[in-house]
């Protein structure tokens, strides 16, 4: 009998082990199932972006060939740099930024950058030197190759080249828009030699020989100059300025340009200007000081005429990598007298982002009469920072934001902006609301950028990388019971991933996981138990046997075991097999329960594995029909091309009378030639 309980326990125990694995198993499946699912869902929607953002990158690349022919028909020749467009002939900047650029920070490096704009397009005709990639001739430019390239394959030599997607783009010089590997050369293998097209080789022969007309020869830029960066300094000043406020407006800007120099700002933010010629002409008047215009909006449809005064502009002593500007949306409309600016300068050895954000201009009156809503600043600009922040490259360690009016404090706005993780330096002492200089800190960090507030219409601030030192304030007011505590800057994150879906399926998940362990730890403490009290036998392995007294165990009996004492009763013995009975029924009941579930994974796993064999079967049966299908068209295509050659022989060698007859039997074969790969499908019925 021990035997027999000891069998069955070790049974009991490698069933037990067996049903835990198999749980395991179901649990991880059913975990890995949203991760699958996600990885899924984010490939889909990385192609449909890939695909939005080329369809849009060709939209800009057809508006820069529109301009480029504009430039050429006035000014017979070639702009330099994509830069000379602007804002004559391309008024709005930003059909200069792909939209790959935007999502994930990439940028054009010198020396093909365009020296003056924010740009991700890469100029193929400017006035570079080629330097060592021509050494017979490093002081030939880049145009000057391309236009011996052009002399050899033709117009297909692409102008404007987009680089940052998986298949590049490229405009041709005769505005052809096609995909091409980095080396587009390499398309014309069945014509020319791509190692002939390459500037070595084509400067190889005769350094000084060309035969192309020569690059046009303009003055030096004067952007062009070494800009007087702040070096190792350890401070930037930004100064805001808004031209349209009562103290300004009507300044001529001889007279802003004298009140900005005695400043010397690293960077301006403007307000309140006509439009990228009037900040050109700021910038001319700053001189000796050197300043670029690294962004202007081109708010309304009347921006390129520069007669909206009510742009916004960014001029820095360095160029920007990046530059967007965007109108305010409304629900059925875009503002044109308001909206945002941005540019992404590095300066001081830190990548920084400069924003202006204009006020609407227009009354809630004149909103209401025109259908329009309040604009969604500042939640639109907060959404851009958003993708700002996740940039993959060049990450920005910090944001200056300018507004132009004051916020008010514990305000709807106030509240967004401190919850994104920005602080006005008004309100921190020594500064105060009545000085027009102030200082502020800022310290970089790609990993959690911070942004600093400019809250007056003409402010000027000195902000330095050290954190923001610690004042005690000891003041006698009490402090409300329910006040509401400050979130951190992180907070706004936090909660955005909570209300997501994946959140919650995750916390799901987790319960369920939990339950489950839950229950299995119970039955395995429930068995041991059983185990200890040997009442964990199966029903057949033993019987039950009820045998009848026999009479000497009768008559064995002490005679005055059978004489009860006065009042007492006759003990009851159904209480204990009532008690084994019930517990032999749970462990029974318990090990059909188990035998069962894993008899249910042993034939879902049968199952599986048949239903693996037959698709199996059925992708082994489409190659094989492929194969032959690839291998019939092949045949027939060889044949056709074999035909279609030999005519294009006599072709050449025919005469006016039979042209076009060889043409009519060229096009006559390619297009049997389509109907026969036709019909080589239907008959594969696939």
């Amino acid at each position: 009998m021990t035997r027999i309980l000891v069998g069955e326990s070790v049974r009991q125990q490698r069933a037990s082990k067996a049903l835990a694995r198999g749980l395991f198993s179901f649990l991880l499946g059913i975990c890995a199932f949203p991760i699958q699912w996600s990885y899924c869902a984010d490939s889909q929607s990385s192609a449909q972006t890939a695909a939005q953002e080329k369809a849009q990158c060709t939209e800009n690349l057809k508006l820069i060939y529109a301009a480029i022919e504009a430039y050429r028909n006035e000014q017979k020749d070639l702009p330099n740099w994509l830069s000379d467009l602007v804002p004559d002939y391309l008024p709005d900047a930003n059909v200069l930024i792909c939209p790959v650029c935007r999502r994930t920070g990439q940028i054009e490096r010198p020396p093909l950058a365009d020296p003056s704009i924010a740009s991700s397009y890469l100029f193929e005709f400017c006035p570079a030197q080629l330097g060592n990639g021509a050494p017979a001739n490093p002081t030939a430019t880049r145009r000057e190759w391309k236009n011996r390239q052009m002399a050899v394959v033709g117009p297909i030599v692409p102008i404007v080249r987009c680089r940052h997607h998986k298949s590049l783009l490229n405009l041709a010089f005769d505005g052809r828009i096609y995909d091409s590997p980095p080396s587009w050369e390499t398309m014309l293998t069945n014509t020319v030699d791509p190692k002939s097209l390459t500037s070595a080789q084509m400067f190889a022969a005769v350094a000084n020989a060309t035969n192309s007309p020569p690059a046009k020869k303009t003055p030096p830029r004067r952007n062009k100059a070494a800009p007087q960066s702040s070096g190792l300094a350890q401070t930037i000043r930004v100064t805001a300025l808004d031209l349209a406020a009562a103290d300004l407006f009507g300044k001529s800007l001889d007279e802003i340009a004298r009140n900005l120099k005695t400043l010397t700002p690293d960077v301006v933010l403007l307000r309140g200007i006509a439009g990228w010629k009037m900040a050109a002409q700021l910038v001319k008047a700053l001189e000796p000081a050197h300043y670029h215009v690294v962004a202007c909006s081109a708010f309304g449809s009347m921006a390129k005429f520069g007669t909206n005064a009510n742009q916004l502009a960014i001029l820095a002593r360095k160029t920007a990598y990046f530059y967007w500007s965007e109108p305010w949306n409304f629900e059925n409309a875009t503002s044109a007298d308001g909206g945002f600016t941005f540019a992404a300068i590095e300066t001081a050895g830190h990548r920084f982002g400069f924003a202006l954000l204009s006020p609407e201009l227009l009354g809630r009156e004149r909103q209401a009469r025109l259908g329009l809503l309040t604009p969604l600043n500042p939640q639109q600009w907060l959404e851009n920072l958003t993708s700002y922040r996740a940039w993959s490259t060049n990450r920005l360690e910090g944001f200056v934001v300018a507004t132009f009016q004051p916020i008010t404090v514990e305000g709807e706005t106030e509240r967004m902006f401190r919850l994104a993780g920005f602080h006005d330096p008004l309100t921190e002492p020594p500064n105060s609301s009545a000085t027009d200089l102030i200082e502020g800190h800022l310290v970089p960090n790609a990993d959690a950028p911070k942004g600093l507030l400019l809250s007056k219409a003409r402010l000027t601030c000195d902000f330095d990388f050290y954190p923001a030192p610690v004042v005690v304030i000891v003041t006698n007011v009490p402090v409300a019971a329910n006040q509401p505590p400050t979130l951190p800057s992180h907070a706004n994150a936090s909660a955005t991933f909570m209300q997501t879906g994946t959140f919650w399926i995750i916390c799901s998940l987790a319960l369920i996981l939990v339950t489950i362990i839950a229950m299995l730890l119970g039955i395995r403490r429930r068995l041991n138990l059983l185990q200890t009290q040997n009442a964990l036998v199966p029903a057949s392995s033993y019987n039950v046997v009820i045998a009848a007294p026999t009479s000497a165990t009768t008559t064995a009996l002490p005679e005055t075991a059978l004489t009860l004492a006065p009042g007492s009763s006759f003990p009851d013995l159904s209480q204990p097999l009532e008690s084994m009975s019930h517990q032999g029924l749970i462990a029974q009941f318990s090990q059909w329960l188990k035998q069962a579930f894993i008899q249910r994974l042993i034939s879902d796993r049968q199952q599986l594995l048949a239903e693996q064999e037959v698709a199996a079967r059925k992708v082994s049966s489409v190659d094989e029909r492929l194969a032959r299908l690839e291998t019939k068209i092949q045949q027939q295509t060889t044949a056709y091309e074999k035909e279609i050659e030999l005519l294009n022989q006599k072709l050449l060698t025919a005469r006016e009378e039979n042209l076009e007859l060889i043409r009519s039997q060229i096009k006559f074969l390619k297009s049997e030639m389509e109907s026969t790969r036709a019909r080589v499908l239907e008959s594969e019925e696939l």
